[in-house]
């Protein structure tokens, strides 16, 4: 199969980490493995993997850069023989979906969170086939965009165990235990509470370290000022450490003993829920979105409800006190990514996918083209 993935820019993250993951994955099995974006740190790393990769500037939302990005992209199908376009975000899927409707290459989407209302992001719904990485963001579009069900299929995100099954280390006797929070920072990754919670912690244990990994959007500094003052105001400027965004996540994660995420609306899923698993690492959750259908109450991690520090602060408390119980989740986690999550999981189901639009459309030609004997015998006789 001929694929080419579009994508806004290949910056580090969760979405563009993917499509470099499966970009390997495919060129790996023989397929020809096509990237567009306008560019971005993982562009040479895609592009040391096998895959080719064009750029364009299909992350501008203005209608004439998506209506030039459309031409340029159509040029590109017809040039590579693609099979499958398959857009990975709202603005990129408008160009994409406007070629493919100039090409004979089908139209398939993934959705990795929930959108807005807005003709900005209409063509996510478009594809042959949507895909969504939880059941939630399925069920969401299926109720707010209108895509019929038969045509969603849900494929949950994937860990490379490669990069974060990193031994970890013996702690030396007596040495403090560190928490992690992983993360974008927004209000909706839900950090007040998280530090109300680690207050209640560090009460109860006065040797813990915080990491809070991760950073603000640009343009959104003073409210990470916030956070650093609310941070002291609760005693907590002796524990917690603000790393911004880093590289070395997976080393970060090894050091760890408990990592928090504490988001207070709908999560999509939670991809450094499966990255801390991974590396070994027991999980306190709040019960929200997809992040219910990784973790598995008391078994594969802890689970709290939003906005409720005191219950964070006591799970969190419970995995750090009962080292058995831990390790308990921890084996479990891993039994789970190796059965559901891993990049061979994603791949697989993502080309089965593929396949099945392939065949639909070669029997859709197969039927037209038998039509047209029934109808037309005399022109052929």
């Amino acid at each position: 199969m001929n694929i080419l993935q579009i994508l806004p820019e290949l910056n580090v993250g969760g979405v563009e980490t993917g499509t470099v993951d499966f970009a390997k994955y495919l060129t790996a099995q023989g397929h020809k493995s096509i990237v567009v974006s306008a560019g971005g740190a993982l562009a040479a790393e895609l592009e040391q993997s096998g895959s080719r990769h064009y750029t364009l500037p299909v992350h501008r939302k203005n209608i004439f850069t998506i209506l030039r990005c459309a031409h340029a992209l159509a040029g590109i199908i017809k040039a590579e023989g693609i099979d499958i376009v398959h857009a990975r975000s709202r603005v990129p899927a408008w160009a994409a979906f406007l070629a493919c409707r100039r090409t004979q290459a089908a139209f398939v989407t993934t959705c990795h969170g929930y959108y807005a209302p807005h003709p900005l992001g209409r063509p996510m719904g478009w594809g042959k086939r949507v895909i969504a990485i939880s059941q939630v963001i399925g069920r969401h579009m299926v109720q707010d965009f209108k895509v019929p069900p038969e045509f969603v299929r849900v494929i949950p995100r994937s860990v490379d165990l490669s990069k974060f099954q990193i031994d970890r280390a013996a702690k030396p006797m007596g040495a403090p235990k560190m928490i992690a929070m992983v993360g974008r920072i927004t209000p909706l990754k839900g950090h007040p509470y998280f530090l109300k919670a680690m207050a209640q912690v560090v009460r109860q244990m006065p040797d813990v370290k915080i990491q809070i990994i991760g950073d603000v959007p640009a343009g959104k500094k003073p409210y990470k000022d916030e956070l650093i003052l609310l941070a002291k105001r609760l005693g907590l400027a002796n524990h917690v450490e603000f790393l911004g965004n880093r590289r070395d996540v997976p080393q970060l994660l090894s050091q760890s003993d408990c990592l928090v995420l504490s988001t207070v609306t709908q999560e999509a899923f939670g991809r450094v829920i499966l990255e801390a698993q991974a590396a070994g690492v027991p999980v306190v959750a709040t019960k929200v979105g997809g992040v219910v259908e990784i973790i598995d109450d008391g078994d594969t991690g802890l689970l709290v409800m939003p906005k409720d520090p005191g219950a964070m602060a006591k799970a969190v408390l419970r995995l750090l006190g009962d080292r058995i119980l831990a390790q308990k989740i921890v084996e479990q986690a891993q039994k789970r990514i190796d059965e559901r999550y891993t990049i061979k999981h994603m791949a697989e189901a993502t080309c089965e996918v593929y396949k099945e639009i392939l065949q639909s459309m070669h029997i859709l030609i197969v039927k037209l083209t038998s039509i047209s004997l029934n109808h037309f015998p005399l022109i052929l006789s």
